[in-house]
């Protein structure tokens, strides 16, 4: 299953751990198994990105967030703010995660990826990062694992403004309105960012530039037994690219929005039922010409959790969706799946078990099943082990099928993954360790005239992430680091995009009024398009301070050395480069 060397690597971690006597109080979430969990207590490998961290990046994107905060997880992209931005999770193909936004699937119909770059983060809680399949609860597209946006619920009447400026002449404001009003409770936040950008394509001095208007609200009617939400999300803007063929500067419009009608009800005293009505648009329009790319999905999703015994959880869950898309003048397609999934949730004594199934019926593909188990052992108040193994799926999308090489006999990708790992909650000391494997067979690549999209290769991913944070008396340390093979298993070459060392450290000193962080990131060299990608380390250094209980003002500044590297190429050799030193200054101020 794992090679000896991992292996005891991960025992001799597991072994070698300190043991603290205070205590941390668990961090709940719920994207791992669809229902409120520690997470000490999940069987998989979890990432938590709290609103504290989230402050600290005032005016950038999810894509820097994740790649500081997060390992097993790299984020190419292909140029400044607001461009291309794809995620490689665990090895996995950019296609291979799902993003959720309050559990509502973003992934575009024709490309399968969801539009990162062009996410407002103002009125986010915290990110929840599940790593591995994770398809018997969400479906396609989560071979990797599952991102989820969790946004803010208002707990009391308060306004927020914020405003920020920094290098390439970066502007963000942000305002933001809450209410609770006995049983009722809202938000209302309304946010822009605009940037002349900088010069990204190595040797081509042109800046391109970026802008985006966002706004979201949230209203919630809590009648005791049932409690109903309904949600609106909105993002448009503009993005200037160059043209890869000719070096043209292009740019597009973009429009993302999600609308959600929820509904959630205890039915007995051991029986709750949540019903949730959504709709997600994501809209591309290039401004040169008339090319267009639209996806419109609509979904329902009822799901059920009866705890049946003590200790015994049984979740039943219905899923209806609809799809329709439009690409260029090349196609416009509607598409229908109904999927059914249970998950089966038992706790004996320090001994846990999972197991989950799920059925999709797909009208193109025809019926897709996908499983998993899971079991877990707490071997100490504070160290816990797991192994888990599961398949998951990714549908071609339209691009797959009708786009350029298209390919409509094409068949799903599948996945088999195991993973071993533990979790460590020593008093101020919690960390992770994880062991995987995983194989994509069907993988979805051009043949060898790059004609046309088929069936063929066979991916073969493996690594090891561990993950360590400290802190006590205002002092703070987390290193998180991950060694990842991933390599094409009929001709044994490695896969572009997949640097297989990383490692990012993150010190700091954190008081009532003010605190300092420093964070490293370093990579190890990869290839892109058959071109070296040399491997690289850049800084950054935040801080903060809170000049009275209503104001707090932050300066950060991005790649402090000035370090120039890049995470991809711009057509075969010349590579996107990453942003050079740059700096921000930003207030909040909250009443």
């Amino acid at each position: 299953m794992f090679k000896p060397t991992l292996l005891a690597a991960f025992v001799a971690a597991c072994s070698s751990l300190p043991v603290i006597a205070e205590t941390v109080l668990p961090r709940q979430i719920v994207t791992a198994t669809r229902l409120p969990q520690a997470i000490s207590q999940t069987l998989a490998s979890v990432h938590v990105i709290d609103r504290q961290t989230l402050d600290r990046y005032q005016g950038q994107d999810l894509g820097d967030i994740l790649r500081f905060n997060t390992n097993g997880i790299e984020i190419i992209r292909s140029g400044g703010l607001g461009q291309q931005t794809s995620l490689f999770t665990r090895g996995t193909n950019s296609n291979h995660t799902l993003v959720l936004i309050d559990g509502v699937r973003i992934n575009s119909a024709t490309s399968s990826q969801a539009s990162i770059q062009s996410l407002a983060l103002n009125d986010v809680e915290r990110i929840e990062v599940v790593k591995g399949p994770m398809s018997v609860l969400y479906g396609s597209d989560a071979i990797g694992g599952v991102i989820n946006i969790i946004t803010r619920t208002p707990d009391k009447t308060a306004t927020r403004l914020a405003l920020s400026a920094g290098s390439d002449n970066q502007l963000n404001v942000d305002a933001g309105q809450t209410f609770r009003n006995g049983d009722i409770s809202g938000r209302l936040d309304l946010g822009q960012t605009r940037t002349n950008g900088y010069a990204f394509v190595e040797g081509l001095a042109m800046d391109r530039g970026y802008q985006n208007r966002n706004g979201s609200t949230m209203l919630r009617y809590d009648a005791g037994s049932v409690v109903f939400d309904l949600q609106a999300r909105h993002n448009e803007g503009t993005t200037e690219y160059v043209n890869t063929w000719n070096l043209a500067p292009l740019d597009q419009d973009f429009l993302n929005e999600v609308f959600a009608l929820g509904a959630a009800a205890d039915i007995a005293d051991h029986w709750n039922s949540r019903l949730r009505l959504s709709l997600m648009r994501d809209e591309i329009d290039q401004n040169q010409n008339n090319n267009q790319a639209r996806t419109e999905r609509h979904q329902a999703d009822w799901q059920n959790t009866v705890g049946w015994a003590d200790g015994q959880t049984l979740m039943a869950g219905l899923t209806l969706e609809k799809v329709d898309t439009v690409y260029d003048q090349t196609y416009q397609k509607q598409l229908d799946n109904k999927a059914l999934f249970l998950q089966q949730q038992s706790l004996w004594g320090a001994l846990s078990l999972q197991a989950g199934a799920r059925r999709d019926r797909h009208d193109t593909f025809g019926d897709h099943d996908t499983g998993n188990l899971a079991a877990g052992y707490q071997l100490t108040p504070q160290v816990s082990v797991y192994l888990n193994a599961g398949t998951a799926f990714r549908a071609p999308d339209f691009n797959n099928l009708y786009g350029f090489g298209g390919n409509p006999a094409l068949k799903p990708e599948q996945s088999t993954s195991v993973e071993l790992g533990s979790h460590i909650e020593a008093g101020s000391v919690s960390t992770h360790l994880a062991l995987f494997k995983t194989k994509v067979e069907d993988l979805i690549v051009f043949n060898q005239t790059f004609t046309q999209l088929i069936n063929l290769n066979e991916a073969q991913l493996e690594g090891l992430e561990i993950g360590s944070s400290w802190q006590q008396s205002g002092w703070l340390l987390g290193v998180q680091g991950n060694y990842i093979k991933a390599i094409d298993g009929t001709t044994q070459t490695k896969l572009d995009r997949r640097p297989r060392r990383s490692l990012t450290v993150q010190t700091g000193f954190r008081q009532d009024n003010w605190d300092v962080t420093l964070e490293t990131l370093a990579k190890s060299r990869t290839q892109d398009f058959g071109g070296n990608l040399p491997g690289y380390a850049t800084v950054n250094l935040n801080s903060s301070w809170k000049l009275m209980p209503q104001l707090t003002v932050r300066a950060s500044l991005e790649n402090l050395l000035d370090k120039t590297y890049g995470t991809a190429h711009f057509g075969t050799n010349v590579r996107y480069l990453s942003k050079p030193r740059s700096a921000s200054l930003s207030a909040n101020v909250t009443f």
